[in-house]
């Protein structure tokens, strides 16, 4: 039997409760990723089904009110569709860590280049310069309220035009984002970090 390791890098939930994640399976030397959706996880009768696979590894996924699906990978590609139909976009010359959006036609990626990355509904273009660290989240309240965080306090706003980096008392790895409003955020990190 073999020896490998799974993990679960990113799931989004549709209005009607079918969770879609994105799985990451390593042998110790390759990986291998699906996407799968599961009906109801709190159910006996949940259904588990495959819906797209890679030999890659899907590090984030994010779901549009459209129902389509956005995943990216090591390899700095995003993966978009739904059901059998999907298509690959080769983003970045390095890894993607994130993908995030507000519909179909404002996607953001980010990795370890350091850029950002936005979809417009017909091409990927970058909308910011190197902004100094490996990014690891994504998320705003409109396309002129958008925050990037990531390694080594990593903390950038986009307010449509331009970027504008926000300094913390601290060096932590900044792995997640909530932003409620244009005036309320919240980052989180490694120790405890929350600011």
């Amino acid at each position: 039997m073999a020896d490998y390791s799974v993990t679960v890098n990113g799931t989004v939930a549709a209005d009607d409760g079918t969770i879609f994640s994105a799985v990451a399976y390593y042998d110790g030397e390759s990986f291998y990723s699906f996407v799968i959706s599961e009906s109801d996880v709190a159910s006996d009768d949940n259904q588990t089904d495959r819906i797209y696979e890679k030999p890659s590894w899907f590090t984030d996924i994010w779901r549009s009110s459209s129902g389509r699906l956005y995943v990216c990978d090591d390899n700095g590609v995003v993966h978009s569709g739904s059901g059998t139909e999907w298509t690959e976009s080769q983003v970045s010359p390095r890894h993607l860590n994130t993908v995030w959006g507000f519909d179909d036609n404002t996607v953001y990626a980010g990795g370890s280049e350091g850029v950002v990355y936005r979809w417009d509904g017909a091409r990927w273009s970058a909308v910011s310069p190197a902004l100094g660290n490996t990014i690891l989240c994504i998320a705003g309240s409109s396309p002129s309220n958008l925050y990037v965080s990531g390694e080594g306090a990593l903390l950038w706003h986009y307010d449509g035009r331009q970027w504008t980096q926000i300094q913390l008392p601290t060096n932590a790895i900044l792995v997640g984002l909530l932003v409620l409003s244009a005036t309320d955020a919240l980052v989180s990190g490694s120790a405890g970090t929350l600011f």
